[in-house]
């Protein structure tokens, strides 16, 4: 038996013996293996300790829905693509350019949702309240020249480019 299996086992045998003591209405555990073949086995553990509800918290994107009166469970809804793609971190141009996304945040959200908003200065600490974007500040991409970025940031975020520029420098140098 490897270490992983021990201490995956002694992890959950923890985490019931914990959830006994506490009595939580619906037991989930998550960031552990989940596998369907062994599975099984894995409910008969938390089983020595705990004997009320309980729910693996995988595949990714398990949704628990809590109210007062019950606990649901059901798998998530997710997109196939995300909603704009990731910042192309090329600095090589001397900017960053950040893509404007395809869509605006009214156009996935149903105005309810936002209207249940929780107003920040309710959750950030009392002397700091940073200006939060609701709305993309621009019409088109946000392009940020490169010198304007702190030092750290652009070391950060250039990295990939640069070993980018120095290996396709080599395969150049060794075709000639």
């Amino acid at each position: 038996m490897d270490d992983r299996a021990i201490s995956t086992r002694s992890m959950r045998r923890d985490a019931t013996y914990l959830a006994n003591r506490v009595q939580p209405r619906l037991f989930m555990t998550t960031h552990m293996p989940f596998d369907p073949y062994l599975n099984e086995k894995a409910v008969a553990e938390v089983r020595e300790h705990w004997k009320g509800p309980y729910h693996f918290g995988a595949p990714d994107g398990v949704v628990v829905n809590v109210t007062k009166e019950s606990i649901w469970v059901r798998e998530g809804i997710l997109p196939d693509y995300p909603n704009s793609r990731a910042p192309q971190f090329d600095l090589a141009g001397g900017k960053l350019v950040v893509p404007h996304p395809p869509k605006s945040r009214k156009d996935i959200q149903e105005p309810f949702v936002r209207q249940q908003e929780i107003d920040p200065r309710d959750y950030y600490p009392r002397k700091y309240h940073p200006d939060l974007l609701t709305e993309w500040p621009v019409e088109t991409d946000l392009v940020i020249p490169s010198d304007a970025l702190p030092e750290k940031l652009k070391k950060s975020m250039g990295e990939a480019a640069r070993k980018k520029a120095a290996n396709l420098e080599v395969l150049r140098q060794s075709a000639d």
